[in-house]
């Protein structure tokens, strides 16, 4: 039946990325997902799996979420290259007006018939696989769990890849449909949450509440180089100008103010707080 996991107790067993791997290993024939927010260094240690069953003629499809723009070019054209080898793989990005793409689902078919999956709060991400406290249920037919259950979650992230594109949906078949979408800002969009993070020293966060801390299980990927870090996020931000707006976004020296959003045009605002930067004299 149904087992809950919770990587609050910070036992492996307990983590999405004990279940990828457990069952995304040589049984596997078919892997889907769809998460809110993806990189690629969460699935890199699985390349070898996903490239057998990309060449082996195996289902692999991924939808991701693009909220806020929070989605990177560079994790897109890594996947594109596992993807190329097969005739049955799929990627789709979801960004949605108003509203967040936020489903964490990963659905595994193994070449025996039988199926697993878990539905929880873990995005795929290396800090949603093997850091942050997530809760997931995991289904699986060997032990005894419904088929038409384990079709179902399948059939959510099939639904996605049988849409026709629009209304926030984009398919992504060759690295030109990746660029497209960084020029038209649905990715490599820089977040106020990031902006806010980044802005709010260390000290100033924690000097009113001692914050916990917690170690990964695993060892992380090594990042790569053409990935970007935070900081160069958040310098491409303020290297150009905030597209849609009046504003010139320029370095910030010693403090930031809020504009008000009603006397700015709703285009491109990130669908939030406009940041003015204003070098301080």
């Amino acid at each position: 039946m149904a087992e809950y996991i919770d990587s609050s107790v910070q036992r492996k067993t307990e983590y999405l990325r004990d279940w990828l791997d457990t069952n995304l290993s040589e049984s596997a024939k078919a892997f889907r997902t769809q998460s809110g927010y993806f990189h690629y260094n969460a699935i890199e240690p699985f390349e070898r799996i996903l490239n057998r069953i990309a060449a082996d003629g195996g289902i692999l499809r991924f939808v991701v979420g693009a909220n806020d723009g929070d989605l990177y070019a560079a994790d897109l054209h890594d996947i594109l290259r596992i993807l190329a080898k097969g005739p049955s793989t799929s990627l789709a990005v979801v960004r949605l007006k108003g509203a967040m793409f936020h489903p964490k689902c990963y659905h595994i078919e193994r070449a025996d018939g039988s199926e697993t999956a878990i539905v929880g709060s873990a995005n795929l991400t290396e800090n949603g696989l093997l850091l942050n406290v997530e809760a997931s249920v995991v289904f699986d037919t060997i032990k005894g769990d419904s088929c038409s259950i384990l079709r179902k979650i399948a059939g959510s992230i099939d639904r996605w890849i049988g849409r026709q594109e629009g209304d926030g949906l984009f398919h992504v078949r060759t690295g030109r449909d990746v660029d497209a979408l960084a020029r038209e800002k649905i990715i490599d969009v820089v977040s106020p949450r990031l902006i806010l993070e980044r802005i709010t020293s260390k000290t100033e966060r924690e000097k009113s509440v001692k914050l916990g801390t917690r170690v990964p299980l695993w060892k992380r990927s090594p990042r790569r180089s053409k990935a970007p870090t935070r900081a160069e996020k958040v310098k491409i931000l303020i290297t150009e100008r905030a597209s849609g707006t009046a504003i010139e976004v320029r370095p910030i020296v010693k403090r930031w103010s809020k504009v008000a959003i009603h006397e700015m045009p709703r285009k491109n605002l990130f669908e939030a707080v406009i940041l003015e930067w204003r070098e301080s004299g």
